[in-house]
This record gives C-alpha cells, sequence and structure tokens, in this order.
C-alpha cells in the first residue's frame, strides 16, 4: 500500500486489476484489452450523454466494439468536442465530482475536466509508482509529489 503525503492509502491492487500483465503470452494481453475496452464502451454507452449521441448517430451498438480492429468505427475525439460539449461527456452522477481542472485555454477556449476521488486517487497512484530507475522522466517531477 502505497500513503500519499499524508491523505489516504492508496491500493495498488485496484489498479491491476486481472493480474500482471507485464510478461504475459500476446494473446492474453490481447483478450484483457479487448475485455477493459469492450467494458468501456458499455459503460460510456449507459453512463455519457455525449458518447450516447455519438453511437446513435453512427448507428454503432456497444456490442459492435468488440476488439481493436472495431475501434475504428468511433471517429477520433477532437479537442473542440469536450469544449463545445463538456458537461455532456460527465459519466457519473454530479455528486461524485469532487474537483474541476481546467486548461489554461491557448490553443483555444479553456476545457473543464471534472474529476471524481477515484480519478483523483488514480492519478496519484500513477505518480507514486513513478520510480527513477525505470522510467525516463525527469527527477524533479517525483519530487513536487512527493
Amino acid at each position: 500500500m502505497v500513503m500519499t503525503k499524508g491523505y489516504y492509502p492508496i491500493q495498488p491492487s485496484r489498479y491491476h486489476e486481472g493480474g500482471n500483465l507485464s510478461y504475459a503470452h500476446q494473446q492474453v494481453i490481447a483478450s484483457r484489452q479487448a475485455e477493459l475496452l469492450n467494458r468501456h464502451i458499455r459503460y460510456l454507452a449507459s453512463h455519457s450523454p455525449y458518447y450516447r449521441s455519438l453511437f446513435s448517430a453512427l448507428k454503432v451498438k456497444p456490442g459492435d466494439i468488440t476488439g481493436l480492429d472495431n475501434l475504428a468505427l468511433l471517429p477520433f475525439t477532437s479537442k473542440t468536442d469536450p469544449e463545445q460539449h463538456h458537461e455532456d461527456f460527465i459519466a457519473v452522477s454530479r455528486n461524485r465530482l469532487v474537483d474541476l481542472c481546467l486548461t489554461s485555454g491557448t490553443t483555444g477556449g479553456p476545457i473543464a475536466m471534472f474529476q471524481t476521488s477515484g480519478d483523483l486517487e488514480r492519478l496519484a497512484y500513477n505518480v507514486m509508482s513513478y520510480r527513477p530507475d525505470r522510467d525516463n522522466r525527469s527527477q524533479s517531477f517525483r519530487k513536487d509529489f512527493v
């Protein structure tokens, strides 16, 4: 368990659901990717007004996206999409939102990114799991967060 500067414990196992895939066979990794992608697409279809509308306009059902090969059925999300429809990207109930982060808007309008406590926990886990001996990121990156 990792502690983040006295806030709350982070459960690493939560982010490694399904076991360690670092040295798994390519077919095992591909299967897990497809499973997670399908779960994510189903969640978006039932919780995100933006993606529900997009799927409907494209006549794509969540079950049509079964793996990376089918992902091409969906268009890329451009920067203008969350600028114009930021409220529709929210895929959780409003009472779960605990933080708001805004981009600077230097290359367009500022984009609001609402975050849940789970989002913040995942971000903290990513920062706390950074290892300078393994990663090529700047040493000062971790010093700013620990």
